[in-house]
């Protein structure tokens, strides 16, 4: 009688019934090395609880499944452990190659598909034949039984072989980086490194920073993080790409949201860049210094930093850094576009766009999200700025990260024209797929373009349940940048519901937080507080108060957020009686909102001069 492995379930149901209460990660663990045998289920959950919480495979299953690969015949065993090279599956193809002095290797994978060793498996290579190891821990052990000289020589061939027959695979560079970086491994324990061996590290390294690029573009930071690391530690301590490369650790660790370990990273950087004089590597990681101190510094001065960035990019043109070149022109364009100049951070952003389609094109995907940016705050009119999202998403470039932004910058523009129920369903979704990828800092700081929408379409209670979201997350992952912007916004969704102190106490939160330079949160915040100020006939310090916010927007060209302020002007000088300055506001509002094409604005403003 054949007894089948346990399902995933029943062997879960067994470990509950064995524990008093194990971790979830552990749980797993164990369920996935045990696949479904009862009794190395009941081993390492016993050897787990003796190691504190460690899964490692107990001598009782080494020892029975080491007896047990002992009795296969000489031929049959080295086509298992050739199989063991390649991983839990294998294809017949890799087998035949890793042991070309077999000639009966398909012979053999019947009889160990016979002795329940292995059995058949869809292949992933098309033309080919594949099988899985019965269990994980089989496999292992027959990996463990090859000397090292023999695994290293494996490995490397492997990786040749996959080359020519898995082209197709999308996940090639990953696979084949890590056969090479295991056959180095393992030639490295065993004496020192001959030409050859350093040969097998630069083609690995180079297989996993591809890996890793492309990892970067789907946005998962931990899988890039992973891959570019491991390309780094494969490189000589003075060569350009690893220097390149431990930039782009330290830009990885900053874009998903682990700060600590960025600013460890980029300090390596740093240090590495300047013992080895490579100019390159040092202006890359200036940048890199800045991108952190977007992210971590709210005190950074914006001014300062647009001079900075221009000066990398103007060095990094007299070395002929054009990939470089993309981003720093990018990083001028967005510290423009943080200052209220669009027109300029366009301009920008077009170099930035026209360079990352020659040399880099994953560069390009942020730099179009900038893009659509400027489009939504700028003076461009909103069926314009619609037509040209459009046509970044009908462009296809980038992942879902860029997709997902544009479309909800996109949303935003789409409620300004007044379809306010479709843009918000939009926006929302678009979130959710900054979610579902994992990209938690844009996804926190993108709830700003739900805030705005939802405030536009006068729902101020979608506005706050969607900013306090990315408001939390955002102090979760200690990030400074966007939390100014998105507790100013809040804070006005507060003043819309009537909450004056929560109003008041947000605004007051952004203010203590934000660079003296950085005008959108401070403009949007001292407005919330002049009319709170107003409601409650302190109409001195109101005029203190949005005078401040009229002269920081006065000289931006961010036009909605200059017909907002124009709005929260026309409140305090009505509360204060002044109706000639109430009416005064009040145009400007509406020729502000005319010009972007505004109309929920626009309506605003008419209702509010009692215009039809």
């Amino acid at each position: 009688m054949l007894l089948e492995p346990l399902a995933p379930e029943e062997a879960g149901d067994l470990i509950e019934a064995l524990t008093d209460g194990i971790a979830e990660d552990l749980r797993e663990r164990i369920l996935e090395a045990a696949g479904g045998n009862p009794l190395f289920v009941e081993e390492m959950v016993a050897m787990a609880a003796a190691e504190g919480g460690e899964v490692s495979v107990p001598p009782t299953i080494q020892a029975l499944l080491a007896a047990r690969l002992d009795q296969l015949e000489p031929g049959e065993r080295g086509v298992l452990e050739c199989a063991a090279i390649e991983g839990l599956v294998f294809h017949r193809g890799a087998v035949a190659a890793l042991a070309p002095e077999e000639q009966q290797v398909e012979g053999r994978l019947v009889t160990l598909v016979r002795k329940d060793l292995v059995r058949p498996e869809q292949p992933v290579l098309p033309g080919d034949d594949a099988y899985r190891f019965r269990h994980l821990l089989i496999r292992d052990t027959a990996y463990d039984a090859l000397p090292k000289a023999v695994r290293a020589e494996l490995h490397e061939r492997f990786a040749l072989w996959l080359e020519e027959h898995g082209a197709a695979l999308v996940e090639l560079d990953e696979i084949v980086g890590y056969h090479l970086e295991q056959a180095y491994r393992y030639r490295s324990e065993l004496g020192p490194n001959d030409d050859a061996a350093d040969s097998i590290a630069h083609q690995a390294a180079r297989r996993l920073l591809a890996a890793g690029e492309r990892a970067q573009e789907r946005a998962d930071f931990p899988a890039a993080r992973n891959l570019i690391g491991r390309a780094v530690e494969l490189m000589p301590a003075d060569n350009h790409e690893r220097l390149l490369a431990q930039v782009d650790l330290a830009m990885v660790a900053t874009n998903g949201g682990s700060y600590a370990e960025a600013r460890s990273f980029l300090t390596a950087a740093e240090r590495s860049a300047q013992a080895a004089g490579d100019e390159v590597a040092q202006v890359r990681a200036e940048l890199a210094e800045l991108e952190l101190g977007i992210h971590t510094d709210s005190s950074l001065a914006l001014t300062a930093a647009l001079s900075r960035g221009r000066d990398c990019a103007a060095r990094l043109e007299q070395l002929g850094d054009e990939e470089g070149l993309v981003w720093a022109d990018g990083l001028v364009g967005k510290f423009y576009w943080w200052t209220g100049r669009t027109g300029e951070a366009q301009r920008w952003f077009a170099r930035a766009r026209e360079r990352a389609a020659r040399v880099k094109p994953r560069l390009l995907a942020e730099v179009d999200t900038w893009w659509a940016f400027g489009l939504w705050s700028g003076p461009e009119p909103v069926d314009s700025a619609i037509e040209q999202c459009d046509q970044l998403l009908a462009e296809g470039v980038g992942g879902a990260e860029r997709e997902a932004t544009v479309r909800m910058i996109r949303a935003t523009l789409q409620v300004m024209q007044g379809d306010a129920s479709e843009g918000l369903a939009e926006a929302q979704e678009g979130h959710g797929v900054l979610e579902d990828i994992g990209h938690r800092v844009v996804a926190a700081g993108t709830t700003m373009m739900i805030g705005e929408g939802a405030l536009l379409a006068g729902n101020p209670a979608a506005a706050e349940e969607a900013l306090s979201e990315g408001y939390d997350m955002l102090k979760e992952l200690s990030h400074s940048g966007y939390l100014t912007s998105v507790a100013a916004t809040r804070a006005q969704a507060a003043l819309e519901l009537g909450r004056e102190d929560r109003a008041v106490e947000l605004a007051d939160e952004a203010l203590g937080l934000v660079a003296e330079d950085d005008f959108e949160p401070i403009a949007r915040s001292r407005a919330v507080r002049a009319v709170v100020f107003a409601r409650r006939g302190d109409y001195e310090g109101a005029a203190r108060e949005i005078a401040d916010a009229v002269q920081r927007v006065e000289k931006t060209d961010f036009l909605t957020l200059k017909a907002m302020i124009a709005l929260a002007e026309a409140e305090v000088a009505a509360l204060a009686g002044r109706p000639d300055e109430e009416r005064d506001a009040l145009r400007r509002a509406l020729e502000l909102s005319e010009q972007k094409g505004d109309r929920l604005t626009a309506a605003r403003a008419r209702e509010r001069m009692g215009d039809d």
